[in-house]
This record gives C-alpha cells, structure tokens and sequence, in this order.
C-alpha cells in the first residue's frame, strides 16, 4: 500500500469514528441510572437547582429542562417536585388550557415556579391517581390550594403533551408541613396498580363478542387494581392475558415474586386463574403455584412468596393469565405485584 492510500485509509478511519459519535454511535458510554440531583442519566450534565429529595426538591423549572419526552419510562424516577398551583390541564377545551375553574373532579394539577403569571409553557402537569393524593390536590374540592406552595414525590416524565410527574405516590403541602409520604418498597420490581395498569399490556387470547373487554383498570374507594372478568349478561367463555414488561433480574441470585390478590366466591380459583412466566420476549411459559388463595369473598390476601430463582440472573416476563368457561366466569383482583 503506497503512503498516498495510508494517509488516504487513517483520515477515512477518523471520519468513522467522528460520525458515530456524531451520531449517539458505540462509542458513547452506556447511560446509567439516575442519582438524586445527577441530571438523570449518567450522561447528562445538566445543572439543576434541585437534586430530587424531599429536602432539595426539583422545580419546576428543572422539570421542564429534563425534557422529558416519554409517557410511559423516565429517567427521573421517584423524585420530588415543588411548586404552586396554578390551575389544572384542562383537556376538554379546543385547544386544551391551562385554567382554575374546573367543572368537575380533577386528575392532574398544574405547579408553577411562581404563583402568578402562569403559562402552559413554564407549568409541569402532575398526575392525580384516585385515592388519597386526588382528595386532597383535587382544585374542584379544594379551591383554596390555588396559589398555595406544594410538593409532589413521583416520576419525571411527559403528561398531557407537556413535562409532567406521572405514578404519584406522595405530596406535601409546604406551608401546613403535611401530606402523605411516598409508597416505598424493598424489592427489583413492583407494580401497584394503584391508578393504572402501568407498563403491563393486554392480549385478549379469546374475547366474546358482547364484550369489549377482560382486564380492565378499577378502583373501589382508594383502593386501586386490575380486574379480571367475562361475566356481563351471564357467563362467557373468555382467555386474556396481563402480562408485565420484560423485568431484568439480572443483579438477583434468588427471587421470589408475590401480590395480592381476591375473587368473587372466595377460595381456590387455580382451575381458571393461573400466573406464568418465561424468559425473555420468546420464552415458554410456566405456570407457577399460588400458595394462597382468598378465604372470602372480596377479601385481599397475599399470595405468598412464589419461588422464581430458577429466573434469577435472567430477563423475564410475568402474566396473570384469566379464563372462563359458559358455565363459569368468575373476577379476580389483583394489585401489589412485586419481585425481590
């Protein structure tokens, strides 16, 4: 090879390499998950006047720099957010607005940096679940907490077109010194089902036609779940699937999954309720044993911890798998679903 073409092959190498970073190519590190106060990912340097703690609160403005563009994953997850409220998002009008006279319960409230001079482009919308957190940031039932400071624990990330905090889990009205502390849990994976189905989906194996639906998000006084069910009219023969996002266990060496879970009878439903889990997105099925079942009717228990360690150290899939027959369609509840 001459030097002509050696000089010609090193600067063509160094134009690669420029463009893949350039680019978001290989060589840019892997993004880490996010510290209190470190910009979300381990690749952003972003300077905050916040670091997320119930002491050093996010602001507004700091939500709105993250840039948020996901409705459903985050890289600010259970953080604390401070500001005032300036109204809600109001998604019944053409165009939606920002106001303060609601007509009707509200699900979201806005937070601003200031109390005044409020605008769609300097608010963050924060998502109301049922429950406690909504009586008490509702502005329809609490008209006063208009200007008044707040402080809200959940995740960063896009709500109503706008930066957000969606999966609310805790809030803290400033000048009062008192709200709810955020739900914790010690474990890899949990779900509550608290105000939605979360990141799990749906596959209706077999739906009847009177039906539009099996699993379905509900929610009985504070109390939020997934509910399973074909009756409508009668029994109907029905299969549908709520099955979770891949959940990566690979920092586990032994697992065990569990929630909580009630029916309609009352006792052992095995023969129409199953849980299962595979590995990974193509993996076979199991089904796995629920140690316990509901001893009355509408009455939450634990399922027990259900060994999954032969899972440890993979990536995995769980499904709460509902069926039914014409003779038979019962409902089953379940909330809490958590894997340490």
């Amino acid at each position: 090879m001459t030097d002509f073409m050696k000089t010609i092959k090193y600067f063509l190498g160094i134009c690669v390499l420029a463009t893949l970073a350039a680019c978001g190519g290989t060589v840019e590190p892997p993004v880490t998950p996010p510290t209190p106060g470190g910009g979300g990912s381990g690749n952003d340097t972003t300077e905050y006047a916040g670091a997320g703690t119930k002491a050093d609160p996010y602001t507004g403005s700091d939500v709105i720099k993250m840039n948020a563009t996901s409705t459903s994953s985050t890289n600010f997850p259970g953080v604390w957010v401070e500001g005032y409220v300036v109204g809600f998002y109001d998604n019944k009008s053409n165009p939606s607005v920002l106001s303060t006279t609601p007509d009707s319960i509200c699900v979201n409230v806005m937070i601003a940096a200031e109390a005044t001079g409020a605008t769609l482009s300097n608010t963050v919308c924060v998502q109301l679940p049922a429950g406690a957190i909504r009586t008490a940031l509702d502005i329809y039932t609490n008209s006063s907490l208009v200007g008044k400071e707040i402080m809200v624990f959940g995740d960063i990330m896009k709500y109503n077109g706008i930066p957000g905090v969606k999966n609310t889990t805790g809030y803290w009205l400033v000048a009062e010194n008192t709200g709810v502390e955020p739900q914790t849990f010690e474990g890899l994976f949990y779900e509550s089902f608290a105000s939605s189905q979360g990141d799990f989906t749906i596959d209706n194996v077999t739906l009847p036609s009177n039906l539009t639906y099996i699993w379905n998000h509900d929610i009985y006084g504070t109390n939020g779940y997934m509910k399973g069910s074909a009756f409508s009219g009668g029994n109907n023969a029905a299969e549908s699937w709520l099955v979770s996002p891949i959940i990566n266990m690979s920092t586990l060496s032994s697992a065990t999954l569990s929630f909580q879970h009630t029916n309609y009878k009352g006792g052992d439903d095995s023969e129409f309720f199953f849980v299962k889990i595979s590995e990974g997105d193509a993996g076979e099925w199991e089904t796995l044993t629920i140690p316990t079942w509901p001893t009355v009717k509408w009455g939450f228990v634990s399922s027990g911890n259900i060994d999954i360690t032969k899972y440890a150290g993979k990536s995995v899939r769980i499904a709460f798998v509902y069926t039914s027959t014409a003779s038979y369609a019962g409902t089953w509840e379940v909330k809490d679903v958590l894997i340490k």
